[in-house]
């Protein structure tokens, strides 16, 4: 437990010191998404045992990357194509080279499908973080709007995540999905949603009290708020699938308390699309 909360603790300090320094300089935040969708690739292809330096990993590496940095566009569409026509010339090779060997062959082929499939969902929803600080810029309410959009989303997806932990272990009875995630319950996933919810209103007063920005829609925050809880125990629940087929507890070791990077960020692969999408439709700001 003090583990797990002392991690959390450095890695909020760490996020908040990457949002203020975006203010200044706006690419460190394009960075650091693409670290972190490299790293979950990273996981990904090490739980598959494939070897960390072939030609799949390269390229799922280099690809990861691509949409933090690059955003979406003609360069994005470009960067997919190219990705998708290698990860099939890979599977084409890997088909023929095992072609006497049918499990080797299935196995070699199913790999590319599936780090080809999670790279693409991982690098497009991560890179929405980017874009909902570019989206927060073209309101004519101050640049930090922005850092307000991305946080948002990251703190209803990661406020969830620690209230469904700590609501489950004080009043968790009643298993919510046993075959998928045996330790989440029913109580927790309720107070995980009650807590997003609240975080979403507490941190919109603070951002309104310290930036002075008074025309936030709270009726549009209100509909964020009740649906991204429920959408992050939903991410939660599938990279927990995941890693029930891949036969692991974490898929990695490198936050302590917590597991893997793709484990602190498998909700927010789910909200932070959602959010960005929301905000389009409908009115941020009154």
């Amino acid at each position: 437990m003090t583990k797990r909360i002392t991690s959390g603790i450095v890695c909020s300090l760490i996020l908040i010191a990457v949002m203020f320094l975006s203010t200044v300089w706006p690419f460190s935040l394009n960075l650091s998404v693409a670290l972190v969708s490299f790293f979950s690739v990273y996981e990904i292809i090490a739980l598959k045992k494939e070897q960390k330096l072939n030609s799949l990993a390269i390229i799922s590496y280099i690809f990861s990357a691509v949409r933090p940095i690059i955003g979406p566009g003609v360069r994005w569409h470009l960067a997919i194509y190219i990705y998708t026509i290698a990860c099939f010339i890979i599977s084409m090779g890997r088909f023929v080279k095992n072609k006497k060997r049918i499990p080797e062959e299935q196995k070699s082929v199913w790999n590319v499908c599936f780090i080809f499939f999670l790279n693409i969902v991982i690098s497009v929803a991560l890179g929405t973080i980017v874009e909902l600080r570019n989206f927060g810029k073209r309101f004519d309410i101050g640049e930090s709007f922005g850092i307000f959009l991305s946080l948002l989303s990251l703190g209803i997806a990661w406020l969830c995540d620690i209230g469904a932990y700590f609501f489950g272990k004080k009043f968790g009875k009643n298993k919510l999905c046993p075959y998928i995630s045996p330790k989440k319950t029913v109580e927790g996933a309720v107070g995980g949603m009650i807590s997003s919810f609240v975080y979403a209103f507490l941190f919109c007063f603070f951002w309104q009290y310290v930036f002075k920005i008074y025309n936030i829609n709270y009726f549009t925050i209100a509909g964020v708020a009740i649906l991204g809880g429920p959408i992050a125990i939903l991410g939660d629940l599938c990279f927990s699938l995941i890693k029930r087929l891949l036969c692991v507890k974490d898929f990695g070791e490198i936050i302590p308390g917590h597991g893997g990077v793709l484990d602190r960020f498998d909700s927010v692969i789910f909200v932070s699309p959602f959010v960005f999408i929301f905000l389009h439709i409908f009115d941020i700001v009154r």
